[in-house]
């Protein structure tokens, strides 16, 4: 069973949250913005649209893709790369004049540059297009994210990750089709990684613009889309008008990566956010929407 709990008060969702993880078991819990008519809107809600990367799977697309790293020295300068990343988040080390990034106009550099010093990696690694799309078998999907694509007649998935694992991802685990914003790799004529499309690069930046890029492909209106996520990189994924859920996995309650992702729940909260749901998978929240009214 899964706990229903309607508030306004960050507050109270701040207990409710920390509550559910003193416990050590977690505990199912659905957190609905009062007067949000959540599960009615996203009954109806025509257009999904998925983060990827610790949303629809616990994993993440650069790990995965790493595995096939060859040198040892690109595994390790990845690993330190990621831990700055998450840092920056906290204090800003190493940043521009030691400060903390203020807004999308700082995160864009630092994000498409992590990203492309990773792909650069791949391609001294001479990884390949079938490396690629084992490296998608290797992401798990979270128990429900069947059923839960299958709600609406329009999916897409925008990521700050690789779009060419999330298609091996897909395909993997049949999984309905869905459109892919996301870093795009290249390939040369031996099917080697050798860059990524240079109109091809997804930052928390330009989330919102993909997102709005697709309904109108689409002719879906804002008002008739489900978003769904992990954490504030996907902040502009919460449309005007659209309906918008915030996965806190149980699983991941002590790592770094849990840690980074609570430090900002207030911020998604104050950006208009309709639901959080602390719980390692979607199955109770289908089994809510089989049987609301």
């Amino acid at each position: 069973m899964i706990e229903l709990v309607t508030t306004d008060s960050f507050d109270e969702v701040r207990a409710m949250v920390n509550e559910a993880f003193a416990s050590g078991t977690i505990h199912p819990l659905l957190i609905l913005r009062q007067d949000s008519r959540f599960l009615e809107r996203v009954r109806v809600a025509e257009a999904i649209l998925a983060d990827n990367d610790g949303t629809i799977t616990s994993g993440a697309s650069w790990i995965a893709a790493g595995k096939f790293f060859t040198d040892p020295r690109h595994t390790d300068a990845e690993t330190a790369e990621r831990a700055w990343y998450y840092g920056l988040h906290e204090d800003g080390e190493h940043f521009w004049h030691d400060r903390k990034p203020e807004d999308d106009a700082d995160w864009a550099p630092a994000e498409a540059a992590w990203g492309a010093r990773t792909i650069m990696r791949l391609a001294e690694s001479g990884v390949t297009r079938e490396n690629i799309g084992a490296a998608g078998k290797l992401l798990l999907p979270r128990p429900g994210v069947h059923r839960l694509f299958d709600r609406h007649r329009a999916r897409a998935i925008i990521t700050f990750g690789i779009a060419d694992v999330v298609e091996g991802f897909l395909r993997a685990h049949q999984l309905p089709s869905a459109d892919i914003a996301g870093f795009r790799l290249v390939y040369d004529d031996q099917g080697r990684v050798s860059s990524h499309h240079p109109g091809s690069c997804v930052t928390r930046a330009c989330k919102g613009k993909a997102a709005l890029r697709f309904l109108a492909s689409r002719g879906i209106r804002q008002e008739h889309s489900f978003s769904v996520f992990d954490s504030v990189v996907d902040r502009r994924m919460i449309l005007p008008g659209g309906v918008s859920l915030l996965l806190v996995p149980g699983t991941e309650a002590n790592s770094s990566l849990q840690r980074f992702r609570n430090m900002h729940v207030e911020t998604l909260w104050d950006h208009g956010l309709d639901a959080l749901l602390v719980d390692n998978d979607f199955e109770h929240l289908n089994e809510l929407l089989d049987s609301a009214p």
